[in-house]
Order: structure tokens, then sequence, then C-alpha cells
């Protein structure tokens, strides 16, 4: 089956995250980070159907995923350490 081409499954689309209940929950926007498009066709982002410059997005295996949430994970554990020192 041929994915739909969307911004939500490309692979320069980047979605955003609210704080929300204790959890990051993700908002219907984001963000396109492909190198060679203009900002203004960036703005324009998320689109119902991608754009030219529409790429699949990749699946990682397992240990790519580890590695990821992992990166994440200390990220988050800085913010918080840096919120927690503006009390």
């Amino acid at each position: 089956m041929i994915p739909e081409k969307t911004c939500y499954n490309c692979k320069f689309f980047v979605r955003h995250y609210e704080a929300a209940c204790g959890a990051y929950l993700p908002v219907n926007c984001g963000r396109c980070t492909h190198p060679r498009l203009l900002p203004k066709a960036k703005r324009n982002c998320p689109r119902v159907r991608g754009c030219a410059s529409w790429e699949p997005a990749a699946v990682g295996n397992v240990n790519e995923l580890r590695f990821d949430f992992r990166d994440a994970r200390e990220s988050v554990e800085e913010v918080v350490i840096r919120l927690k020192d503006r009390k």
C-alpha cells in the first residue's frame, strides 16, 4: 500500500508538542525542516497533501529509537532542572 503524501508522514516534518496534564501531547501543527525549501513555503506546513519535496519518513529500528528516546529524556531532564533553578 502506498502511503498518502502528507506532511505528517514526511521525512522532513517535525511535529510540535504541548505540555499538558504532566505529559507532552502532539498538537496539529509542526514545521518543515527541508534544507532547500524557502521559509515562505515552510510556513504553510502542515499541508493536507505533501509538497513536491515530500519524502517518506524512515521507520528506524528499535535500537535507533532507544537512542532517540534516551536523548529526548536527557533533554527533558535538563529542562526540568533549569525550571527548578528559576524558582
